[in-house]
């Protein structure tokens, strides 16, 4: 993990997590938070000079593959669904309501805010889940059956990356377009 103080210009490794891979980063106000690839969750109160472990953590939540913060809530995607935190990440709980079938294997690889709801990508053609209540539950919101790669959001658009091209949903309903 890497860090610069001046736009760019000059890197300093600042993982002191003796992790091999940081997949995800966050700010939430207090703390930096990292998605270390096996390694879990760790948190800097000092932009990244020292870094601890959070402890007591699922083992589902050692791949942590992205965060997003929604209402004072954050989540974090992981192998195994989705995770929300209300105290900057010492403590979590699964929030999976509606995502998938239950006890079936959800590797959530990407997610986004857009207004009031939480965007998640699921691989393995399992498609995109829209959550309206800050992750309390789940619906599918379509793309089933493709392979998805990436999110983004622009105004109140947002965008699904897969293997067959580029899909924009526009406003509140979760209906798909291909926009090649």
């Amino acid at each position: 993990l890497f860090r610069s103080t001046f736009i760019g210009t000059n890197w300093t490794n600042v993982n002191s997590m003796q992790a091999e891979t940081t997949l995800a980063l966050t700010f939430d106000s207090i703390y930096v938070l990292s998605g270390a690839d096996g390694r879990g969750i760790f948190r800097s109160t000092n932009i990244g000079d020292a870094w601890e472990p959070i402890g007591g953590l699922p083992i589902q939540m050692r791949y942590v593959s992205g965060f997003v913060s929604l209402q004072g809530a954050l989540f974090a995607s992981t192998r195994n669904g989705i995770y929300r935190s209300t105290d900057h990440g010492s403590t979590w709980t699964i929030s999976s309501t509606g995502l998938g079938t239950p006890g079936t294997y959800l590797n959530v690889q990407r997610m986004v805010t857009e207004g009031s709801r939480v965007f998640a990508l699921a691989d393995l053609r399992m498609g995109v889940y829209i959550s309206r209540d800050v992750g309390v539950t789940w619906n599918f919101g379509g793309l089933g059956g493709i392979w998805g790669n990436c999110l983004v959001v622009l105004d109140t658009n947002v965008f699904a990356g897969s293997s067959s091209g580029v899909h924009l949903s526009s406003g509140s309903d979760p209906t798909w377009l291909l926009s090649n």
